[in-house]
Parts: structure tokens; C-alpha cells; sequence
């Protein structure tokens, strides 16, 4: 049976209000995380946040992003236990564009808050809640072990490689042999560690068997598999 055009217009009008709805509420719970999309400095950021050195700004996102947000949010959430996120994770706060010291941010985190832009979301809740995990001593990050990989590091941030816009995420052989995933692992150990949570969280299969390869690789990825074993649904 064909639909005729009064029928069309009906479930377009169901759709935008649908749509509409999905987005008016703020902050929406999922899993008992308050997930924020409508921009409000004092409800994002702390005082101390907004101002220097921090500088901390955001973007509002359009309506339908916001959609994407939190169809990625949701997806993230139902990889982690329950308690997990119960004991480690409050808010979500939603950006199309997120900066700290003058630079754009993919994400971040401060406390048990993530902050996220609307540039491939999931990646980079996985990046930031890998940190809020690693400093929880519940789940015993060995750090020592990590250390004693001998890993090269630059000791830089995000704010290094926008400014000289480095490739952050180039791949080589190189890279693997020095035990790092992506050029970005480079810049600290934490950085290296969230590197390889977010690509175990959604490339396992492709990490597993590039890290198979090169034996510093394959030793941080035993390390996360053996810590998120405990963590994972």
C-alpha cells in the first residue's frame, strides 16, 4: 500500500517531534549519567575553569548532532559494567567545539566529568574515561610495569600537536616497534594508555593483531586486556 501525502506529513510530524523532544530536555540521565547538550558556562565549566591559564570555552551544538551524541553516549555506556560507570562516571557535557588554553580539544576530563566535541564521540569517551579509570586505584593501573617498557616519550599535550600540526594519528611501523599505536601515544604515558583503552574499546580485533607483531605493543595490550576484563560487560 502507497502512502499518500497526508500520511508522509504525519510521521514527518511524529519525527520532528520526536526530534524535538530528544533535545529539550537537559540534562537527559542515561544509566544514571546526566548528559548535558545545551551550553551553559556555569553548568559546564567551574569558576577556575573559565579563566586563565585554563580558558576553558564551548561551542552549542546543533540539534542534530546532539542526536549523534547521544546515540554514541548510549552505545559507550552499555560497553561498561554498571558499577563501573556508577562509581566513575557523574556527568557528560556535550560540545560542538571544546578549547582549553587557546587550543581546540577533542575531549577531557576533570574529576568523574567528561567533555566531549561532536567529532567521532565515542572514540573520545573512551580516550577520557580511560584516565578517570587509570587514576582509580580499585582497578591497580601498574604503572611501574608500563614505565619499565622504556617507552620514549616527548612529554607533550594535544596543545603540542595542534600547534604544530602534527599528524596525531599517523600510523608506521616505526611506531609499532617503539611499542606505540599512534603518533599521539608519543606525547606521555597517560596519553599512551588511553591511546590503546579507546582502540581496545572500539578496533580490538585490529589492535590485537597489530600489537601480535611488535613485542612493547603487544605488552601494553595485555596490560589493558587484563585491566578491562574486569571493567567490560
Amino acid at each position: 500500500m502507497r502512502w499518500n501525502r497526508a500520511v508522509w506529513a504525519t510521521v514527518v510530524i511524529i519525527v520532528i517531534a520526536l526530534i524535538t523532544t530528544a533535545v529539550r530536555a537537559d540534562p537527559i540521565v542515561i544509566q544514571g549519567v546526566r548528559v548535558h547538550t545545551q551550553f551553559d558556562k556555569d553548568v559546564y565549566f567551574p569558576q577556575y575553569r573559565q579563566r586563565p591559564p585554563y580558558s576553558a570555552k564551548c561551542t552549542q551544538s546543533s540539534r542534530y548532532d546532539k542526536l549523534i551524541a547521544i546515540r554514541d553516549i548510549k552505545r559507550f555506556l552499555a560497553k561498561y559494567k554498571k558499577k563501573v560507570i556508577k562509581e566513575n562516571l557523574r556527568n557528560i557535557f556535550v560540545c560542538r567545539t571544546l578549547m582549553f588554553h587557546g587550543n581546540k580539544y577533542a575531549g577531557t576530563y576533570i574529576g568523574r566529568n567528561l567533555y566531549i566535541d561532536n567529532n567521532d564521540p565515542q572514540f573520545h569517551l573512551h580516550h577520557e574515561f580511560s584516565s578517570i579509570l587509570m587514576r582509580n586505584s580499585k582497578y591497580r593501573f601498574p604503572y611501574r610495569t608500563w614505565e619499565n617498557l622504556r617507552s620514549m616519550y616527548g612529554n607533550t599535550g594535544v596543545s603540542v600537536f595542534m600547534e604544530r600540526k602534527m599528524p596525531a594519528y599517523k600510523q608506521s611501523v616505526k611506531l609499532f616497534r617503539r611499542g606505540f599505536y599512534i603518533a599521539y601515544a608519543r606525547s606521555n604515558l597517560e596519553n599512551d594508555f588511553n591511546v590503546i583503552a579507546e582502540y581496545y574499546m572500539t578496533e580490538r580485533t585490529k589492535l590485537r593483531q597489530i600489537s601480535s607483531k611488535y613485542p612493547r605493543l603487544k605488552a601494553k595490550y595485555e596490560i589493558v586486556d587484563k585491566m578491562y576484563k574486569r571493567i567490560v560487560r
